[in-house]
């Protein structure tokens, strides 16, 4: 019998909850998930930081609920209770930082929400992919060109994190120094802390200033050659977007299109690497050419999500969910990974029997699914062949309980990744 079973309780009158953070850098966090699924069921009450608590929906069938009905689960953080009645507040909570309301496609509902994803959408759909993979691949090779002659290097660090803050940065149109500066306040955004609030506004700021100047030069082109000639990146994309109707809204999407996209890119690529050092069975199979590179991203994000928990959605009335009553205004955070879990579990006992398996809910469904999956998988499928073609003898430096996990409750990853490899044979010219 769980807990579910003995009554629904209210969230306020619970104590001794799950930090959702610990959870998701645990050792053994299906250990977690496991406990509080035998505890509660497909929902278990959790805390995002100490004293906010929410539910953890762990079922898969409760996660697909949840996602695919913004009616009952709202995004817009104004429909959470302790945010509305002031329990919580930007500048003094990092949970309330992070998920303040903004507007953009994620944070928003219905028509709203509509008009400003279209927005996203046009923008991705009209990104050229064969200039954005020439470019991400000479920029991989670059990187690798400098680490293999070493012999040693930090993947997650000196790989994993660059490629993506650079490659997401291009497509936005930040300069590669500019997108670089970008990764500490990414960093700091889902590491929660009292950093969350200033590593936010710092993001918000540098687009505010690309979309105006994006806007000034579009401006310029049409009075002068009465033609705004090629857009050549998102930014131009979104101003010239009829959907987007103030700098705000440009400047905001452009934002979370960097924060989500970048920390998303940089756990898959990192978790990817991790998996090929520690785990001998699925690096021969990659290595090996019996898992195609594609099919060894999706074990990636069946095993180890880099979305682990998707941010919260907000109960717009009291509902049942996983047999519990949910009030109104109550925070649903979905926990992918948990319910990933139990279904690996299901087929533990065959590592080829999720093959070409892509429901594992790491780009969600539903309205607010992820608009930007195809340019995700360009980039880590480029990342991951790159370097896996440059490094032999790849391994780790230090033992594999060693490694230490970023502190966040919405991904995972390690905080490095020390490598040793073989340094390349260099024949001198006589």
């Amino acid at each position: 019998m769980t807990q579910a079973d003995l009554g629904s309780p209210r969230l306020e009158d619970l104590s001794g909850l799950v930090l959702l953070g610990e959870a998701t850098a645990a050792a053994d966090p299906r250990a977690v998930y496991r406990r509080l699924a035998l505890e509660w069921g497909p929902v278990a009450p959790v805390e995002l930081e100490p004293g906010v608590p929410a539910w953890l929906a762990m079922g898969y069938r409760e996660i697909v609920e949840v996602l695919r009905n913004e009616a009952v689960f709202s995004k817009d953080t104004r429909s959470w209770r302790w945010f509305a009645e002031g329990r919580i507040a930007a500048a003094t909570s990092p949970v309330a930082a992070f998920l303040a309301p903004r507007d953009n496609a994620m944070f928003t509902d219905g028509k709203h929400r509509e008009r400003l994803r279209a927005a996203l959408d046009d923008g991705f759909a009209n990104l050229d992919e064969l200039a954005v993979g020439r470019a991400l691949r000479a920029l991989c090779d670059s990187l690798l060109d400098d680490l293999v002659s070493r012999g040693e290097a930090d993947l997650v660090r000196e790989y994993a994190e660059i490629v993506p803050v650079l490659a997401v940065g291009a497509m936005l149109g930040l300069s590669p120094d500019a997108a670089r500066s970008m990764l500490p306040h990414v960093r700091a955004v889902f590491a929660g802390g009292p950093g969350v609030r200033p590593a936010a506004s710092a993001i918000h700021r540098t687009f505010v200033e690309l979309s105006a100047r994006a806007r000034t030069n579009r401006a310029m082109a049409i009075l002068l050659r009465d033609d705004p000639g090629p857009v050549r990146d998102l930014t131009e994309a979104l101003v010239a977007h009829p959907n987007l109707e103030t700098d705000v809204e440009v400047s905001s999407s452009l934002a979370m299109t960097l924060i989500s996209g970048c920390q998303m890119e940089i756990a898959w690529i990192a978790q990817t690497f991790e998996l090929v050092l520690t785990d001998a069975e699925f690096a021969g199979r990659v290595r090996g050419g019996r898992l195609g590179l594609d099919d060894a991203l999706d074990e990636v994000l069946w095993r180890e999500p880099p979305s682990t928990n998707l941010a919260p959605r907000f109960a717009t009335h009291d509902v049942e969910l996983g047999g519990l009553r949910v009030a109104q205004g109550d925070a649903v955070v979905l926990g992918i990974a948990a319910a990933n879990a139990a279904q690996e579990q299901a087929v533990a006992d065959d590592p080829w029997a999720g093959l070409g398996n892509r429901a594992h809910l790491t780009w969600g469904a539903g309205p607010h699914r992820c608009p930007a999956e195809r340019s995700a998988r360009f980039i880590a499928r480029i990342a991951v062949e790159r370097a896996l073609a440059r490094f032999e003898d790849l391994e780790l430096a230090i033992p594999a309980e060693s490694l230490r996990r970023v502190p966040t409750p919405w991904t995972r990853h390690s905080v490095s990744l020390p490598v040793r490899y073989a340094r390349p044979v260099v024949f001198e010219q006589y």
